[in-house]
């Protein structure tokens, strides 16, 4: 139990570290991501981006790294398959820049009610419940499942080379859970980020408006009359 203790607080520390290492990284000015260095994908439809990570971590430290991951329009989270459009683009994301075959942590999880599986940034489960390969690698849908109570279950995803997608419940703090997991919890991951624009978009071209009164609906007074000057005399006659 100490050994797994200090383990699975070792696995978060790293995972922390990396996480907030990622906070110094700057912004490029010509670049619509705050963070291009790590190969990413847009989700079509969307205004948000994929990033992919292969280094191998606990679910827990991806989560922090994804996390610690910010920008001006908000921070990220280990990315969703709620729609066919985000499940594309993993597969594409994984073929082009990660390893075939190799379980990815994304954001699909029991540690949020200890009795069920969903998604870290609140998307709907409908889509994934779709997916046979999900149904029956991750026995969806869990409801009040004991084991999932007692040891929380995160989620992991494969892509082959004909693009099929295979689906891992693992451990999410870098032990087993169960006799049947293939090794120990470490993987890497994929997080989900929001599209920034850097820089703000320039102000428009047309002419600025003429300026408001100070006192909105007061029309001023009309100027006063000129002064009156009496018609001259003329002297009287001789």
């Amino acid at each position: 139990m100490a050994l797994k203790l200090f383990t699975f607080l070792l696995a978060l520390g790293l995972g922390v570290h990396y996480a907030f290492g990622q906070l110094a990284i700057p912004p490029t000015p010509n670049n619509e991501f705050d963070y291009p260095y790590q190969p990413f994908i847009v989700v079509q439809g969307t205004d948000f981006y994929f990033e992919i990570f292969n280094i191998n971590v606990t679910y827990i430290g991806a989560m922090a790294s994804c996390w610690g991951r910010g920008n001006m329009v908000g921070h990220g989270v280990l990315a969703p398959v709620s729609s066919a459009a985000e499940l594309n683009a993993i597969i594409d994301l994984v073929t082009k820049a990660g390893v075939l075959n190799q379980m990815y942590w994304f954001g699909f999880t029991s540690l949020l009610s200890n009795e069920t599986y969903g998604f870290l940034d609140g998307s709907d489960v409908s889509y994934i419940q779709t997916l046979s390969n999900a149904v029956t690698s991750l026995s969806l849908p869990v409801v009040n499942t004991p084991s999932v109570i007692l040891t929380p279950r995160c989620a992991a995803m494969s892509v082959a080379s004909d693009r099929t997608v295979a689906f891992s419940a693992l451990a999410c703090g870098g032990n087993r859970y169960s006799c049947n997991t293939p090794g120990y919890s470490f993987n890497p991951f994929i997080c989900k980020m929001p599209k920034a624009r850097w820089p703000p978009p320039s102000p428009p071209t047309s002419p600025p408006l003429s300026p408001s009164p100070p006192f909105p609906g007061y029309s001023p007074p009309n100027p006063p009359s000129p002064p009156f000057y009496p018609p001259p005399v003329s002297p009287p006659p001789s």
